[in-house]
């Protein structure tokens, strides 16, 4: 059987359940300790607020907490982590608005100065440590700094194409060699299936790595604005990755800083380890 016979008899789009609860939790550190010397990050609640506003429309119970110190996002985190409406559920999302540290990439801090590395949390919802949640999609969104980086961008030429896409499509080769006398088809009749850990995942980075994330103090963050706007217009017929390209091209395109003359940009990073097409269904199509 061929890799088409085979993509053709797989189901590409993750389920939905009409009804089932879905989780969201955002926690947003906006002020810290004064003993750690940062200032106040002004525009973070304001972004928070947005996404609740925005997961609740998509359908999700929300739990947005302010301001918490290490011991208690780990608490949070892992109560959210086991909590049992996950059973029942079609996807969880977990966003975290924080400062990030420069020194120590993809990692954010708490409000007492406390270091959370980001690959903790997987490990804390993967398939091993959080079951209730296997092959479900769990989209992680961190809004940090991940390093101090400015990204001062490059002037480039665009092509205004009438049609961007080719009649023709195009075809791929497949690796030389016996790649797949070690591989096999599992049937869709069998009752378990062994995963990787970090399977259905989908890790929203705000910026590229090294990267600042640039945050209005009025307006709130880029990343936040574009994906608010794009969730908006488009969840209701979209699917999450689509929605997430256009996020990053209103990143990229429209928004730009100006600090005496010299220009910065921002480019949003996600990574995709879903296995299927995931649409969240809102039950209406206007916040």
């Amino acid at each position: 059987m061929d890799s088409g016979d085979v993509e053709d008899e797989v189901d590409t789009v993750y389920d939905y359940h009409h009804g089932a609860i879905r989780k969201c939790l955002i926690i947003c550190n906006e002020s810290y300790l004064n003993d750690i010397g940062c200032a106040r990050r002004n525009g973070a609640k304001e972004d928070v607020l947005k996404v609740e506003e925005l997961f609740r429309y998509l359908g999700y119970l929300v739990d947005l907490r302010m301001d918490l110190s290490g011991e208690d996002m780990w608490s949070v985190i892992s109560e959210f982590a086991a909590h049992d409406d996950h059973a029942e559920a079609n996807s969880c999302v977990l966003v975290i608005h924080s400062l990030g540290d420069h020194l120590h990439e993809d990692t954010f801090m708490a409000c007492d100065g406390k270091l959370i590395p980001m690959k903790q949390i997987l490990t804390l919802l993967n398939a091993s440590n959080c079951p209730q949640l296997a092959g479900k999609p769990k989209l992680l969104f961190f809004i940090c700094d991940r390093g101090d980086y400015k990204d001062e961008g490059a002037v480039v030429q665009r092509i205004n194409r009438s049609n961007p896409m080719s009649s023709s499509q195009p075809t791929c080769g497949s690796p030389s060699g016996d790649y797949n006398k070690n591989l096999f088809l599992i049937s869709n009749d069998v009752s378990e299936v062994r995963l990787p850990l970090e399977c259905d995942f989908l890790i929203a980075y705000s910026t590229s790595p090294r990267c600042v994330n640039w945050r209005s103090n009025s307006h709130g963050s880029w990343y936040v604005q574009a994906l608010v706007s794009v969730f908006q217009r488009h969840a209701h017929h979209m699917d999450l990755m689509r929605l997430i390209t256009r996020v990053n091209r209103m990143v990229a395109e429209h928004f730009e800083a100006n600090i005496f003359g010299k220009f910065y940009k921002q480019m949003p990073a996600p990574i995709s380890m879903l296995t299927r097409e995931f649409y969240f269904f809102p039950q209406n199509n206007v916040l």
